[in-house]
């Protein structure tokens, strides 16, 4: 199945992901590997942490199948924001607000937004949130965090967010014409943990999560904090690009733990 996601990404990458029906073939590839990590029916057990036993036993083979994924999503995530960028133009989305902390939807135009739009717009968020929905079951929606995000992005800023923001903004539509994207089961747990990764991306343990420590160890901190401050200025250069402002403030604050 991991072969079947990279052949369909691969597909979408060098044809682009320029029809609903693109679109749709890799959302149902990732969705098909997604349910190899379903924890449906799995009883807890002392022996647990955190995560359950099979993928707390398997990290290594885990990592592996995810990795060449990741690579692949990484060339995608271009062609996910183009999409973005060009239906948002025709949709004309807006970003409702309740003003009581309770969030808001987004309204998908008005009744003359063309309907193949709606579609493709709605497939190329399936893409995104099934992607995420991926790698969250697969290390566990405790261990989900913004360095994980950060590593399967392949560390980059706008490749993340694009990916955050399709999958925070699923569901969140007021459009009474879905065509009927797949959702996960368990998707209000791969949103929170989402959500959680996305805030926890300007972490300095995000920075330097890679390990590598230029200078043998001995770095000042002024270096470490320009290096830290460039990483955020990123991060805000690319939520700006990306509009994931508008899909934050749409979720349901008061709801959060």
């Amino acid at each position: 199945i991991g072969g079947l996601c990279t052949t369909c990404l691969d597909i979408a990458v060098q044809t682009g992901l320029v029809c609903t029906s693109v679109a749709r073939l890799v959302s149902e590839s990732l969705a098909a590997a997604a349910c190899l990590f379903a924890a449906r029916g799995e009883l807890p057990a002392e022996e647990d942490f955190g995560i359950d036993r099979l993928k707390h036993k398997h990290k290594a083979a885990i990592a592996g199948f995810l990795e060449p994924l990741g690579e692949a999503v990484d060339r995608l995530a271009l062609a996910i924001f183009e999409g973005n960028y060009r239906l948002e133009e025709a949709i004309q989305p807006r970003f409702e607000l309740s003003g009581t902390g309770e969030g808001g939807c987004i309204v998908l135009g008005d009744d003359s937004a063309a309907a193949e739009d709606v579609a493709q717009y709605e497939a190329l968020q399936g893409v995104c949130v099934w992607t995420l929905t991926l790698v969250v079951r697969a290390v566990g929606p405790q261990d989900f965090s913004g360095e994980t995000l950060w590593e399967f992005a392949s560390r980059d800023a706008l490749g993340a967010l694009v990916l955050a923001r399709g999958a925070l903004c699923f569901q969140r539509w007021a459009w009474q014409g879905s065509t009927g994207t797949r959702v996960p089961d368990d998707f209000h747990e791969i949103h929170e943990a989402v959500l959680s990764a996305v805030l926890g991306l300007a972490g300095s343990n995000v920075v330097f999560s890679d390990g590598q420590d230029d200078g043998g160890g001995d770095v000042a901190i002024s270096v470490r904090q320009e290096q830290l401050l460039l990483h955020r200025a990123q991060l805000a250069a690319a939520a700006s690009e990306c509009s994931l402002l508008r899909c934050l403030l749409v979720h349901p604050w008061t709801s959060l733990p």
